[in-house]
């Protein structure tokens, strides 16, 4: 009697779908749970490293700050301070006004409460998306969850920190799913409103105009306009065009951070491992070249740019090829991102999902692969410790870096004709099926695509990263070297008993004194202290949710006097030491307050020498009891001369914000922190002759200088760091 194979197989089959179906839930469950406790759990009642930063944002809104100077790090770490984020860095460097926006529902509840209620509605997003996710790509819902969950590093970080990226993820969905059903207006917006939050999904007007998209282009661009103008309602001019014109600019370079990290998945920190010196975030490099470096990866991002775009068509149809050229320029742009974090490639679940539920009907075999490469580029972390990578095979410890160059090459070869005509036309999706003839001219247009967009790009690019480089080597200082393990250095001074300053480290601001702490006794931030020239006489800043406090110190900077002012910040000595000057903040605008040294413990109190329409923003000690401080009057900024017992009267008016100042001994010259061509800059001025040298030039920043010597001035510099996160230098000034 023969036997019926068919009717054998179908038992095997089901069998096989049944496990499949069960290792299929055993795994969603594993990893949810594991998303649910590495990312909600386990991190309920801590805030993490970047909710605080976005909630400070909302919160400063609601409390009528003035937000001008929201973009300093230590500024923003004092407010942080007193509005009771404790023992929690803070810095909203590298992040758009707008970012805060969405949690100005959530201002008015204590910090912790309001990162609670953040992470249950992204919980409840996430799902409402996999949802739409799963309906518009008719997948069933299990798998759906399966491959969003792939990218479980990203999601538990997400929650962890409250971080923004799962609602500029819903975003780009949303997006999508408009897009696809020809609602131009209603994907613009969506566009427009992820690229407020985040920059990157902005580059998708380059798609719109590639597929011709004019209305979807116009409600981005009137979209924009409209987060512009909010933010310049709520946050004020000065905040949304420091953002624009300052920091945008070096974000796009890599520099929101240290840009030599390279535990991120950035092709821009492993060529400035590769190429790039710097004395000590990569003293070792393979190759010390700024051409090289410009030439390398302008081509990098050229060659993977054309490759994408040479293969979308020019036109719009709602088909499923149109899904993949959507998803493979989304990748595109995950991956040539400057400073991407783990938590950003939440993203990738939706370029995921939609290019899963396509390969698995075009091509059965690529569809398993397809997730390996996506999970292990969401998951993957470099394989050894950061300060290790500068070697011959730095590029090789970056996989997920690879596995997002992988993913781009899958795309570029579903999109590609060979993978087309190796299939049957009636076996291919919506917008794949064409003749030979269309083959042989799509080919074409690739080619003739990649051969004008390719050189282009690559001269664009290898200028501009050049020219930046060049921009940071015109300044000739030389850098101070200090062994500290700080991520910023700022506001040095010189005295005899060495270099003092404030470090920003692992636990928080401190005063350093030539690299080692100077005051043990405080667990607060210490945001500024004063200094005499001996060294002798040190008062430090500490802030508390009580406000900030300044202190003496003794002798021998070990223990505190017991003298202290409350509600006192940037604390600024006269050259003979007998007077005290300081800074009072109500709501972001400053008043200058001058109190007797040696009135400590009396009750003489400090005496206010500045009126109410005069915003101070930086003081510094002059000779005779006298101080010259910054300000900004209605007639624009000005530089003060005030001692206690004399009013103020303006030394100049340098024509443009000024930070800090510092004085020679003499009166003679005054350095100056002045804001040039978008950039911090030192100018030394002389009072009597009326001359004015710049010393820095570089298109970064250089801050806080003061008199190390007759001729010779240290300040801060972020030139080839972070914006804001400044090292120490020296120059030479003949004046």
């Amino acid at each position: 009697m023969p036997i019926d194979v068919s009717q054998q197989a179908k038992p095997d089959e089901k069998m096989f779908k049944h496990v499949q179906r069960y290792i299929e839930i055993v795994t969603i469950a594993g990893l949810g749970a594991s998303v649910l406790w590495k990312g909600v759990l386990s991190r309920w009642r801590v805030l993490g490293s970047d909710f605080p930063q976005y909630y400070m944002g909302a919160k400063l809104v609601t409390e009528h700050y003035s937000l001008d100077r929201i973009y300093d790090w230590v500024w923003f770490q004092r407010i942080a301070d007193h509005l009771g984020v404790h023992h929690q860095l803070v810095g909203f460097s590298g992040l758009t006004p707008f970012c805060a926006v969405p949690l100005l529902p959530l201002a008015w509840l204590d910090i912790l409460q309001a990162k609670h209620v953040w992470v249950l509605l992204n919980i409840g997003l996430l799902i409402a998306v996999v949802h739409l996710l799963s309906k518009t790509c008719d997948l069933p819902l299990r798998k759906t969850w399966l491959i969003a969950l792939l990218a479980v590093l990203p999601l538990r970080n997400d929650l962890a920190l409250g971080q923004m990226h799962l609602v500029v993820f819903a975003l780009l969905v949303v997006g999508w799913h408009f897009h696809m059903r020809g609602k131009q207006v209603a994907s613009g917006c969506c566009i427009a409103l992820a690229g407020a939050l985040k920059i990157y999904p902005l580059f998708y007007c380059f798609y719109f105009l590639v597929k011709k998209r004019w209305r979807a282009v116009g409600a981005a661009a009137a979209t924009a306009v409209g987060c512009g103008a909010l933010c310049l309602v709520l946050f004020g001019e000065t905040a949304t065009t420091t953002y624009l014109w300052r920091q945008l600019p070096r974000l796009l370079n890599g520099e929101a951070i240290d840009p030599y990290t390279a535990v991120l998945a950035s092709s821009s920190a492993m060529f400035h491992r590769i190429f790039l010196f710097d004395p000590e975030l990569n003293p070792h490099p393979l190759v010390s070249s700024p051409l090289l470096y410009a030439a390398v990866y302008a081509l990098w991002q050229a060659l993977l740019t054309t490759t994408v775009v040479s293969r979308l068509r020019w036109e719009f149809r709602p088909d499923d090829r149109e899904t993949i050229e959507w998803c493979a320029f989304l990748t595109l742009l995950m991956f040539l991102s400057s400073a991407p974090s783990t938590y950003h490639f939440v993203a990738l679940i939706g370029a995921a999902v939609p290019t899963y539920a396509i390969i698995e009907r075009i091509r059965p075999r690529l569809s398993w692969p397809f997730l390996a490469i996506y999970a292990i580029a969401c998951n993957a972390r470099n394989i050894v410790p950061a300060g290790a990578l500068s070697s011959t095979f730095v590029a090789l410890l970056m996989p997920k870096l690879w596995a997002g160059v992988g993913l781009i090459i899958l795309y570029v070869v579903v999109l590609s004709p060979p993978l087309l005509r190796s299939v049957k036309s009636d076996g291919l999706p919506s917008g794949f099926a064409v003749h030979n003839d269309d083959q042989r001219r799509y080919r074409r247009e690739i080619y003739c695509v990649f051969a004008a967009l390719f050189p282009a790009l690559w001269l664009i690019g290898f200028a501009s990263s050049l020219r930046h480089l060049k921009s940071m080597e015109i300044t000739q200082s030389r850098r101070i070297a200090e062994v500290d393990g700080a991520r910023m250095r700022t506001q040095p001074r010189a005295t005899a008993q060495g270099i003092y300053y404030v470090a920003m480290l692992d636990t928080g601001y401190k005063v350093l004194r030539d690299g080692v702490p100077v005051h043990d006794a405080s667990a607060e931030d210490e945001l500024s202290y004063a200094a005499d020239r001996e060294g002798r006489i040190l008062w430090i800043e500490t802030a508390t949710s009580a406000g900030s406090t300044i202190t003496e110190v003794g002798p021998n900077n070990n223990a505190s006097t017991g003298c202290g002012i409350q509600n006192a910040e940037s604390p600024a000595l006269s050259q003979d030491g007998n007077s005290l000057a300081f800074i009072r903040e109500e709501h972001g605008h400053g008043s200058l307050w001058i109190a007797d040294t040696h009135s400590c413990g009396t009750s003489e109190q400090p005496v206010r020498v500045t009126l109410p329409d005069i915003d101070v923003r930086a003081v510094s000690g002059a000779p005779e009891g006298h101080f010259v401080f910054s300000a900004i009057t209605a007639q624009g900024p000005a530089v003060f001369l005030v001692s206690r017992d004399t009013a103020a009267e303006v030394l100049l008016r340098p024509g443009a914000n000024v930070k800090s100042i510092a004085i020679s001994n003499d009166r003679d010259a005054i350095l100056l922190m002045i804001l040039i061509a978008e950039h911090w800059q030192v100018v030394n001025e002389s009072l009597e002759a009326h001359t004015v040298r710049q010393l820095t030039y570089g298109a970064c920043n250089a801050t806080d200088p003061s008199w190390e010597g007759i001729h010779t001035i240290i300040y801060a510099t972020d030139c080839g760091r972070g914006m804001g996160l400044t090292t120490l230098a020296e120059i030479t000034s003949n004046r």
